[in-house]
């Protein structure tokens, strides 16, 4: 499996980019935030994954590694993730508490995360994805499927 460091670094060389530091500026996102993902360090939040996927016209999924196909597709503005994870929690009959334990996230994260209080992360959406078998663009509403 690709990792996003990786993913990265693949897209930079595909769209020519010679100076990262302009690219990372041009997006509003920080030069050693956009190292630290590169290097496999840290994972973005959701608002700086969507930035980069957008400038390199991909899904989050192929950002981050999960699929090998960087499909042509158009994308919703990012729906209320609070929404959509307490949907998804009474399709699947589940709750916060189980969820916690299942995917390994702190239940006071999956709170923050239900009340809009606290952005979510890169490697967390993995996680939920993966245990609810659905894109992690999905989850965040920016595909219907």
């Amino acid at each position: 499996m690709v990792t996003l460091g990786q993913r990265l670094k693949e897209l930079v060389k595909e769209y020519r980019i010679e100076r990262v530091e302009d690219f990372c500026k041009s997006l509003g996102l920080g030069r050693t935030d956009f190292y630290r993902w590169w290097c496999d360090t840290t994972m973005p939040s959701v608002s700086s994954a969507i930035k980069l996927a957008d400038s390199f016209y991909c899904s989050l999924d192929y950002l981050a590694g999960r699929t090998d196909s960087n499909y042509d597709v158009f994308f919703n503005d990012p729906a209320d993730f609070g929404v959509r994870i307490k949907e998804l929690m009474k399709q699947y009959n589940t709750n916060p508490h189980r969820l916690s334990v299942e995917a390994g996230i702190s239940r006071a994260s999956i709170y923050e995360w239900m009340n809009n209080r606290a952005e979510i992360t890169l490697d967390s959406l993995i996680k939920i994805a993966d245990l609810f078998g659905c894109s992690v663009d999905y989850l965040i509403g920016r595909t219907d499927s």
